[in-house]
């Protein structure tokens, strides 16, 4: 759901996000992390039998700045069978799956009225990292990207 002019700010949007997969998702060695064209994934991240909720809020500050917060809690499938418990799957299981829960703040500054410049800083606290047990800690990611508009 996307909510552009919350509370009636028109310089103020938010943005939820929801997406869960089955069992019978990306299990095959075909598209075991997500599906891929040209470099870029078309579906969520989230593997076999994972759970996704993102939010976002957005405030134009002017009209070249942009602020930004996001929040996200991800429950990532594996996509290859382990041994497990005795159960519907004969003792084979799609674990441990990872956890992960973080979030992050944003700049965008738009200047000489075809550039931008983005800056994000994400903090995420994971839990099973790469889908083994125990493997837990913080993960830091610092994005700054430059894009030119040629319209």
């Amino acid at each position: 759901m996307h909510f552009l002019g919350l509370f009636g700010q028109d310089w103020l949007d938010s943005r939820f996000e929801y997406a869960k997969t089955s069992s019978q998702s990306f299990n095959h060695d075909q598209f075991t992390e997500g599906y891929w064209t040209r470099g870029h994934v078309i579906s969520d991240f989230i593997g076999t039998a994972g759970i996704d909720y993102f939010w976002r809020v957005g405030a134009r500050v002017t009209p070249n700045f942009l602020i930004g917060l996001d929040i996200d809690r991800a429950i990532i499938g594996k996509t290859t069978f382990v041994p497990g418990p005795p159960g519907a799957l004969g003792g084979l299981a799609f674990e441990p799956h990872e956890s992960r829960i973080g979030g992050g703040i944003d700049v965008s500054y738009r200047f000489w009225q075809r550039y931008s410049l983005f800056a994000q800083y994400l903090v995420s606290d994971v839990k099973n990292r790469q889908f083994r047990a125990g493997d837990d800690g913080f993960e830091h990611l610092v994005r700054l990207e430059l894009t030119r508009s040629f319209r």
